[in-house]
Formats: C-alpha cells, sequence, structure tokens
C-alpha cells in the first residue's frame, strides 16, 4: 500500500510539484493508497497547476486518500503592527494603516502558494470528493534582520506585492519602522486549510 508525500521531491526544479519523484517510488503497475503533503503545488499556477492534478490523478489508486495542508499567513507585518497596539506618530499610523490596507495580496504572496479553488475543482472534475478543514493558529514573530530581509529585500514577495500600491518611499519607510522595533515580536494568526479527498472508483 504505497503512500508518499509530493513536497519530498518538489525542490527539484525540473519537477516543481514533486510528482515525477513520487512515481519513481513506484514499481511497474503500482499506484499509491495515500498521498499527504504540506504546501504541494507551491509554485504553480493557471495550467501548470491543473496539469499537475492530472499527472498526480494518474498516480492515484482507485480509492485514493489524499490529504494536503496549506498554510498562510492571516496578519502581514504592517496589519501585525496595527494588532500590537503599539504607539506611532500621526505619520507613522498613516504609513502602516495605509500599508495594511494592501496587503490582501502581500499575505498571499508571502504564502507562495496554488489558488485553492483551481486545485478543488481541478480534483473534482476528475472524480475526486473533496472536502476542507479549516482552523487558525495564533504565534508571534520576534523581528530579526533575517526576517527583515524576507519582507523587504529587493526581490521580496511582500514589497513587490506593496509595489503595486504604494510608492517606493512608503515602502522603505515602513521597513524602517519595523527595523526600530528589531528584537521585539508582532503579533501573527496562521490560517491552515487541511484538503481531504478522496478517489471516486471509475465504472
Amino acid at each position: 500500500m504505497p503512500t508518499s508525500d509530493p513536497a519530498a521531491g518538489a525542490k527539484q526544479g525540473a519537477d516543481p510539484a514533486g510528482l515525477q519523484a513520487l512515481a519513481r517510488q513506484l514499481e511497474p503497475g503500482q499506484q499509491f493508497e495515500w498521498i499527504a503533503g504540506r504546501h504541494p503545488f507551491r509554485p504553480l499556477v493557471g495550467a501548470a497547476l491543473e496539469e499537475a492534478v492530472a499527472d498526480l490523478d494518474r498516480l492515484a489508486a482507485r480509492r485514493c486518500q489524499l490529504r494536503l495542508l496549506f498554510s498562510s499567513p492571516a496578519l502581514g507585518p504592517a496589519g501585525a503592527l496595527l494588532a500590537g497596539g503599539r504607539s506611532f506618530s500621526a505619520e507613522q499610523t498613516s504609513l502602516v494603516r495605509a500599508a495594511a490596507a494592501c496587503e490582501g495580496a502581500a499575505c498571499s504572496a508571502l504564502a507562495g502558494g496554488p489558488n485553492l479553488d483551481v486545485l478543488d475543482r481541478a480534483l473534482q472534475e476528475r472524480g475526486w470528493t473533496v472536502a476542507w478543514q479549516r482552523w487558525p493558529e495564533p504565534l508571534d514573530l520576534e523581528i530579526g534582520e533575517a526576517l527583515l530581509a524576507r519582507w523587504f529585500g529587493p526581490q521580496a514577495a511582500y514589497r513587490q506585492q506593496l509595489q503595486t500600491s504604494l510608492p517606493a518611499a512608503d515602502i522603505d519607510a515602513l521597513a524602517l519602522v519595523l527595523r526600530g522595533l528589531l528584537g521585539q515580536r508582532l503579533p501573527q494568526r496562521l490560517q491552515h486549510q487541511l484538503l481531504i479527498a478522496q478517489r471516486r472508483p471509475r465504472d
């Protein structure tokens, strides 16, 4: 009864979903009874995601069960500053609020996962029954240089998303506000979504 995790091979550039690595674990004629993973399909969008679901479907046994966990931040850095109840100058407060208003797409960029609606639909179109479990997890983050680089580095996904709505000077000013809080902690909430699916036998 083979089982596997598609994330195991996802780091291979030529196999972004890890499915070729999964296929190599099987003997000829075998398929997986269980497939489980955390943050699978991370770099895939659009047609590439649908193709990966088709590949996964070919690896799945007749009644294969699927468990895939996706986690994403519910607060971006600016939203976390507001949630923390800190006092700022009027200018800083205006800046933080403007950034927080832009953070919906930025949080999705930080998560870096696939479009879950597309994933759900693609599985159902291939005969899977799909259900979801969702729950929040409160935690906090210590502000450090590595975290600031992840958010505000030249190629950071968060910075690039903010740039669609805010000038670079405002983004740099927000980074300075956070740099002034090095070593302190920000509240954060993760939103977990667990996909539970089972392949329906095809007669």
